[in-house]
C-alpha cells in the first residue's frame, strides 16, 4: 500500500509497532543514567574552570605587604618628622614668647583699650534696649487702642452667637421626653397594678388551699361525722372508758358546740382532793443574852 511506501519503519505484527511505539525501560533508565553523567561531568568541569580562573586572578593581585608597604613607609617617615616637628614648634613659641616684652605702658594700654572695647559695647547694647523698649511700648499702645475694639467686637460676636442658640433652644424635647417619660410610668404602674393583683390571687389561692388542708386534717372533721371528744374537769383528754369514774364532770365537744356531763358508772377512781399546803413553822425568837441549855 501507499503507507508501506512512505513509512520510515515497517513492522510485521501490531504486537512489533507497540514494542516499536513504546521505548523499552531498560533503554530509558541507560539514557537517562548517560544524560546525568554528562551533566555531572559538565558541572565539574565548569566548576574546574571557575577555580582556575580565580586563582590565576588571585595570582595576578597583589600580596598583602605589598598593599601595606606604602601605608607602613609613609607613617614611618611622620613618626620621624614628628619629634622634629615638635622641637621646631617648641622654639618658634619660645622665642614668640621672649620676643613680646610685658611692660606696665603696655598692660596699661591693653586695659585702656579694653575698657574703651566694653564701653562701645556697653553704649551698643544701652541704645538697642532703648529701641527694643520704644517698639514694645508702641505695640502696647497699638494693642491698648485697639482692645476696646476687639472686645466690642467680641462681645457682638457672642452676643449673635447666643441669638443664635437661643432660636434655637425650644421647650419641644423637652416635652417630648416628658411625655415619654409620663406614658413609661403609665405602663409600669398598670403593670405594677396587674402584677400585684395577680400576686394577691395567688396568695388568696394558696390561703384557701391551706385552710381546705387545715380543715380536711382538723379533728372537727371527725367530729361534724357523728364523733364527740370527751375531756375531764381539767381539759385533758379522755382516750379511754377505764379512764372514767362514776360521778365524774366530763365535757363532751360536738361539731356545733359542747355539753357537760356526769359519768353514771365506771371502773376508775376517783381522783384524791389536793391537800392543802402544810403550814410552814413560825421560828421562835430568842431574847438576846439568853442562851439556852444543851441538856
Amino acid at each position: 500500500t501507499l503507507i508501506d511506501l512512505v513509512a520510515d519503519v515497517r513492522a510485521p505484527t501490531p504486537t512489533g509497532a507497540a514494542e516499536i511505539a513504546v521505548p523499552v525501560k531498560a533503554d530509558l533508565e541507560a539514557t537517562l543514567a548517560s544524560l546525568g553523567a554528562r551533566l555531572k561531568a559538565a558541572v565539574l568541569r565548569n566548576f574546574e574552570r571557575k577555580r582556575q580562573a580565580a586563582r590565576a586572578a588571585a595570582r595576578a593581585l597583589p600580596s598583602p605587604d605589598q598593599l601595606l608597604a606604602l601605608p607602613r613607609r609613609r607613617l614611618d617617615e611622620a613618626t620621624s618628622r614628628l619629634g622634629r616637628g615638635l622641637m621646631v614648634s617648641t622654639e618658634r613659641k619660645r622665642a614668640r614668647f621672649f620676643a613680646v616684652k610685658l611692660t606696665p605702658a603696655m598692660l596699661s594700654q591693653r586695659i585702656a583699650e579694653a575698657r574703651r572695647t566694653n564701653d562701645r559695647n556697653l553704649l551698643r547694647a544701652q541704645g538697642a534696649l532703648r529701641t527694643l523698649a520704644r517698639s514694645r511700648r508702641a505695640e502696647l499702645n497699638r494693642a491698648a487702642d485697639q482692645l476696646p475694639k476687639c472686645a466690642k467686637a467680641s462681645l457682638q460676636r457672642h452676643r449673635q452667637q447666643l441669638a443664635l442658640l437661643q432660636g434655637r433652644i425650644t421647650i419641644e424635647p423637652t416635652a417630648r421626653r416628658q411625655r415619654v417619660h409620663r406614658d413609661l410610668l403609665t405602663a409600669l404602674t398598670r403593670r405594677g397594678g396587674q402584677a400585684m393583683l395577680l400576686r394577691l390571687e395567688r396568695l388568696r389561692g394558696r390561703i384557701i388551699q391551706a385552710d381546705r388542708l387545715m380543715a380536711t386534717l382538723s379533728h372537727k372533721a371527725v367530729l361534724a361525722r357523728g364523733f364527740a371528744l370527751v375531756k375531764d374537769a381539767d381539759g385533758a383528754v379522755i382516750k379511754q372508758a377505764a379512764d372514767v369514774a362514776s360521778g365524774m364532770a366530763l365535757s363532751l365537744e360536738f361539731a356545733d358546740g359542747t355539753a357537760d356531763a356526769v359519768a353514771t358508772s365506771g371502773a376508775a377512781r376517783p381522783k384524791p382532793a389536793a391537800r392543802p399546803a402544810a403550814k410552814a413553822p413560825v421560828a421562835k425568837t430568842r431574847e438576846p443574852g439568853n442562851q439556852g441549855s444543851l441538856f
